[in-house]
């Protein structure tokens, strides 16, 4: 999986998606303020990003809201499975 910089317009997601000859896309952004419930503004976006990709053969598996607290989950999810960890460690 290969993963790209920011995209700036919905058409940026779709070149990169077009160029790779993938067949789904999961969206990810960051809210800094930690909310985790999408806005209006990203509910909007998805839609569009969804029904665009319809049009071509590519699905919108997931949107992602990124926050500290998902930053540091997988920072310490990293370090259990580094020190050779079990899964299950991941929310010790």
């Amino acid at each position: 999986m290969e993963q790209i910089a920011p995209s700036q317009t919905p058409k940026e997601n779709f070149k990169h998606a077009l160029e790779n000859q993938s067949c789904s896309l999961i969206l990810v952004h960051n809210h800094p303020s930690g909310n985790i419930r999408p806005s209006e503004q990203d509910k909007r976006l998805t839609q569009k990003l969804s029904d665009a990709g319809k049009h071509l053969d590519i699905i919108v598996l997931d949107h992602i809201i990124f926050t500290e607290v998902l930053n540091q989950l997988c920072r310490r999810r990293q370090e259990v499975m580094e020190s050779g960890g079990r899964g299950a460690s991941f929310f010790a």
